[in-house]
Formats: structure tokens, C-alpha cells, sequence
């Protein structure tokens, strides 16, 4: 946690780009998969 918070604070906006690429990341998992599960129900 504390490694954490010493990133955020040296580097805030690298922190949202990897936070941004993490949650983009997250979302073009759930998209491939919905359309199976969608196609299954």
C-alpha cells in the first residue's frame, strides 16, 4: 500500500494512465465474453 501511495504521489499522471489501461483492459475482457454468454442464454 505504501509503495502504492509514493507512485501516486511521484507520479500521478503515470498512475491513472496504468489505472486507465488496467480498467480498458477489464472492459474488452467482459465485452468478449458477454457476446458467448449472451449467445449461450
Amino acid at each position: 500500500m505504501t509503495t502504492n501511495q509514493s507512485k501516486q504521489s511521484k507520479h500521478p499522471i503515470l498512475q491513472f494512465f496504468i489505472e486507465l489501461m488496467s480498467v480498458r483492459a477489464g472492459l474488452h475482457l467482459q465485452q468478449s465474453q458477454k457476446p458467448k454468454e449472451l449467445k449461450r442464454a
